[in-house]
């Protein structure tokens, strides 16, 4: 009788198949290994585009950070560190994004409900949420989590996932810190 490998066996298989393994941080395989599997395919799939080894789909987030390195530049205290958008999930991307576009911040509505009880206070009706959605995507403003990594001697280094920071925040600088930390514990060509 053969065993039947576990979800996390079988990222780490994945995982170890891919050109680029050598080049993601202990920190980043290990959320991988231990995440769920919208998350894995999420981040893998950002990964293989960047490396050329599949194409942008159409459903991507923010496809312009995908296929231009120069848009992948962060900025403040993040310069020297590149980003680009992935799917974590179709709810949180979801609020993030009406969110933004509705109150000017990601994080105004935490569940369905926020959303609902916001939309009834303020008399929006659903057809303006969608469109402002749609409206943001096409535009290429969607926004979610962020796959963190750093250029060197023309190869890409993956360091971590992170929700998005706003610009001069504490959270911006631990999350510098943490990159910082990260990029001294990966082996990178010279």
């Amino acid at each position: 009788m053969t065993d039947t490998p576990s979800q996390k066996d079988i990222f780490i298989d994945r995982l170890n198949s891919k050109p680029y393994s050598n080049r993601v941080s202990l920190q980043l395989k290990s959320k991988l290994i231990n995440g769920n599997d919208y998350y894995f395919r999420g981040v893998i799939h950002v990964i293989d585009v960047l490396e050329g080894i599949t194409k942008p789909r159409i459903q991507d987030l923010r496809v312009d950070l995908l296929t231009d390195p120069l848009k992948q530049n962060l900025k403040g205290n993040l310069i020297g560190y590149k980003h680009v958008h992935y799917q974590h999930d179709a709810v949180g991307y979801f609020l993030a994004n009406i969110s933004l576009e509705l109150t000017g911040s990601p994080d105004t509505f935490q569940s369905i409900d926020d959303l609902k009880n916001y939309k009834e206070q303020h008399n929006i009706p659903s057809n303006a949420i969608i469109k402002s959605l749609l409206k943001r995507r096409n535009e290429g403003r969607s926004t979610q989590h962020w796959l963190l990594f750093v250029e060197n001697s023309k190869e890409n280094y993956y360091l971590d996932t992170s929700e998005h920071v706003k610009s001069k925040s504490t959270e911006e600088i631990n999350l510098k810190n943490n990159l910082d930390n990260l990029k001294r514990t990966i082996h990178m060509n010279k």
